[in-house]
């Protein structure tokens, strides 16, 4: 291949029929919502854990982070590359069915090393989903009607989260609190507090089927050569020329990649911690503390990322060409002024009344930050280079977000584990503020990168 030109590509606008593309956006975020039930359960089941294998807050930190992390970042370039070569609805379909499958398996753990080799199981599966699904929903909608596609297929982030924290709390209530040992069929014994696990992995085992009901949509926005004859061809590119593009256009990818990790930071420290902070706090139980934030998970949070993707799009259309990114500053800036004062009210009331003010903002930037990079990234690589900035957000977010809060904790406070509360509050504070600064600073850059990726429609 020889003169890659992204700007000599040109695409008719044939998106499909609505109906079929939000169909495929509702599969999608069926998918999602499973993988965020199995990615956040194990947040609300820290004390059955730590008495069952004898590990320490640290260790279910890394549990909770690394374990998962892990291969899930590692993988992701490797598995979004042939995402961008190969179908990608079958690529899904594998990767769901795995990770139901890893999941299910923490139920049956019988040591903690079994428990690690399940949540690493969990975060390779998960690998496969989004740098895939971004990249067809980019393929499926016009800029104009994409704010809306995203939010909708993010929403599964709050909405697996919050069933991940009422599935969790029911589960408390019915099976861990009671110390009993159930006995299933084929599966054998299985301790209370491991049944989370099953009935929320196993079903999730099934969605392959729904994903052979849908198709992978046309690839649009490719970059085209011309070959030894003369004939424009679609460009292969090697993983070289891909981190040669990224490097490229660095200025904008490393000011997004940071701002999207350090909020994820944040999300995935509050997730992690957030169910025990108010349990030691206040002493309330953690099951009815899963009820609640299920809840306001529900309520506030699902819609408020569709707000802000609505937003977004209201703003692209009269011409604001930044405003996913003036929207994800947003969410940054109300979370680190809001987001760690729950854990300093003086009631149990008004720490619940803040958590619900907090939660309009708290995933704000989940729909955007994923879309604003694959607006401008072109479709041979918008998988590869969606994996890469998920290699970032996961290793801050997963891999060390978790981790933050009993750092801190033990830093400052002397590693009391009744102060975990503090420790929470400043990795709030930092990571969203951090991400506010680089999201504004980010945002001439992805103009320019936004005026670049015109040219491949």
């Amino acid at each position: 291949m020889s003169n890659i030109n992204p700007s000599s590509v040109s695409e008719a606008n044939d998106y499909p029929k609505p109906k079929e593309a939000w169909y495929v956006v509702a599969i999608l975020l069926l998918c999602y919502i499973f993988s965020f039930v199995d990615r956040q359960i194990i947040g609300y089941l820290v004390e059955p854990i730590e008495r069952t294998f004898g590990v320490t807050d640290a260790q279910v930190g890394l549990l909770s982070g690394l374990a998962f992390a892990f291969l899930y970042t590692f993988l992701g370039i490797p598995i979004a590359r042939a995402s961008d070569k190969f179908n990608r609805r079958s690529i899904i379909a594998c990767g769901v069915f795995l990770w139901s499958i890893a999941a299910t398996s923490c139920g049956l753990a019988k040591s903690w090393v079994q428990l690690v080799i399940g949540r690493v199981g969990v975060g390779v599966g998960e690998a496969t989903l989004s740098p895939a699904a971004y990249s067809m929903m980019v393929d499926m909608f016009p800029r104009e009607k994409q704010g809306s596609a995203f939010s909708i297929y993010n929403m599964g982030i709050t909405i697996g989260s919050a069933l991940a924290a009422l599935l969790s709390g029911v589960v408390v209530f019915v099976f861990a609190k009671s110390e009993t040992t159930y006995v299933l069929p084929i599966l054998g014994e299985i301790p209370g507090w491991q049944m989370a696990f099953i009935v929320t992995g196993l079903p999730g085992a099934l969605l392959p089927l729904l994903l052979l009901t849908i198709r992978d949509p046309k690839r649009r926005g490719l970059i085209k050569a011309t070959d030894a004859a003369g004939n424009s061809v679609v460009a292969k590119l090697s993983m070289l020329e891909v981190f040669k593009y990224t490097w490229k256009s660095k200025a904008f990818y490393s000011k997004h990649f940071f701002a999207w990790g350090f909020i994820s930071m944040v999300g995935y420290g509050v997730g992690a911690w957030l169910p025990t902070s108010f349990n030691r706090l206040w002493g309330i139980d953690t099951g009815r503390i899963g009820i609640i934030q299920g809840i306001v998970l529900l309520v506030v949070n699902t819609p408020a990322v569709f707000i802000f993707g609505k937003l977004s799009d209201k703003y692209a259309k009269k011409g604001v060409k930044d405003a996913p990114v003036i929207m994800c500053m947003i969410a940054a800036i109300g979370t680190a002024v809001l987001a760690a004062l729950p854990y300093s009210m003086p009631t149990v009331t008004l720490m619940w009344v803040m958590f619900c003010v907090s939660s309009v903002f708290f995933h704000g930037y989940v729909a955007l930050s994923p879309m604003i990079v694959s607006q401008v990234t072109p479709n041979q690589m918008r998988a590869q280079v969606s994996s890469m900035c998920l290699f970032v957000v996961n290793m801050l977010g997963l891999g060390v977000g978790p981790s933050l809060p009993p750092f801190f904790t033990k830093i400052f406070f002397g590693g009391d584990k009744m102060m975990i509360h503090w420790g929470l509050s400043i990795s709030i504070v930092l990571g969203a503020t951090a991400s506010a600064w680089l999201y504004y600073a980010e945002r001439k850059h992805y103009k320019l990168k936004l005026d670049e990726a015109a040219a491949l429609q």
